[in-house]
């Protein structure tokens, strides 16, 4: 919830610490893939006006490996 009230600058750090925090940690009620997965959904709704590469970049995860960019790129 803090991802989507928080500015632009403090989202990119706080969805980083997210990101490697996931990483490090075994996840016990999500899946590591769901919680990527809604980090990367809601920094893509956030930062409409970035490039896939900017947002991977600003992450350091891989986008087309989310099921966001998945569904997204089968609708057309």
């Amino acid at each position: 919830m803090q991802l989507t009230a928080a500015s632009q600058n403090q989202m990119v750090n706080a969805a980083k610490l997210l990101v490697e925090r996931v990483k490090e940690e075994k996840p016990t009620i999500l899946s590591e893939e769901d919680l990527l997965d809604i980090i990367t959904t809601i920094a893509a709704y956030k930062f409409t006006n970035f490039s896939r590469e900017e947002v991977e970049a600003m992450l350091g995860v891989k986008l087309e490996e989310t099921r966001f960019y998945q569904e997204a790129k089968a609708e057309g």
